[in-house]
């Protein structure tokens, strides 16, 4: 192990990660360092940390670092598409609201994420209840779904995601329309303590299935969907009906049907 001085910040973590790629474990076999050897090595109290970039096999010299959940990171900015005060204006003209009314609840949509984000304490984690990623069941990041957690508990909820059943329970809105709908209704937002509840119940549970695989699942079935909705088109007559799936073809086949049949000589009878 190296004998240098670290600082007891991400950077040294890193640093520390860099410098020592392998340690003895009590089997006197050799192994690769992880996170908890460098928080350990370094003196590291902060929040959980990731790697943005660099791996611990064999990019150790490339290694990044970030704390876990930071709103800064790329791939979960680009996964949580920001609102828009046209998302709001467009619902308040589909439900009788002007949009001068649209852009005041937008406004103080906004204002109630920043105040969400300065409630947090220092060493608490800004963490964001979501059963997987943006893509489904999800509302993005907002001040209705986000609670200041302490970095063990957040350490422990990683990855691991609440039901959709969960989220309506405590509050939480589970798309994108639910919650411009609340906004729009005055409701009030979830009670922290509520939220904390929820997280302890899902760091506890072992069982609890992964945001990872449920993604999985729910690609693969649409991929299955799309399989389906493929094999169900009948290509043969696809250029005389214009396409379409296997019940808008067999409506057609019956409109069209006269071109279709062959023309029968007169007195042909079926035995």
């Amino acid at each position: 192990m190296s004998k240098k001085k670290y600082t007891p910040n991400a950077k040294g973590v890193a640093q520390w990660l860099k410098d020592n790629p392998t340690k003895k474990n009590k089997r006197g076999r050799t192994v690769k360092t992880g996170l908890r050897d460098a928080y350990n090595a370094v003196g590291y109290k902060g929040s959980p940390l990731k790697i943005k970039e660099g791996n611990l096999t064999n990019n150790r010299n490339r290694i990044r670092l970030s704390i876990r959940g930071d709103n800064g990171d790329t791939a979960r900015a680009a996964a949580s598409k920001p609102y828009t005060v046209e998302e709001f204006i467009d619902y308040g003209k589909r439900n009788g609201y002007g949009t001068a009314h649209s852009k005041k609840v937008f406004n103080e949509f906004q204002a109630k994420n920043k105040a969400q984000k300065a409630s947090i304490l220092p060493g608490q984690v800004n963490d964001h209840f979501n059963p997987n990623s943006a893509e489904y069941h999800s509302a993005g990041e907002n001040h209705r779904n986000r609670v200041g957690l302490g970095s063990k508990v957040n350490g422990f909820k990683t990855n691991k995601v609440p039901t959709p059943t969960e989220m309506r329970a405590s509050g939480v809105p589970t798309t994108r329309s639910s919650l411009i709908q609340m906004e729009f209704n005055n409701t009030p937002a979830p009670n922290p303590k509520t939220l904390r509840n929820l997280a302890s119940k899902i760091a506890r549970d072992k069982t609890r299935p992964r945001a990872t695989a449920m993604n999985n699942q729910f690609d693969a079935a649409q991929q299955r969907r799309g399989t389906l909705r493929n094999t169900l088109r009948i290509r043969g007559l696809s250029d005389f009906l214009a396409g379409g799936t296997g019940s808008e073809i067999v409506d057609k086949i019956n409109g069209k049907m006269h071109l279709i049949a062959p023309t029968l000589p007169p007195g042909f009878e079926l035995f």
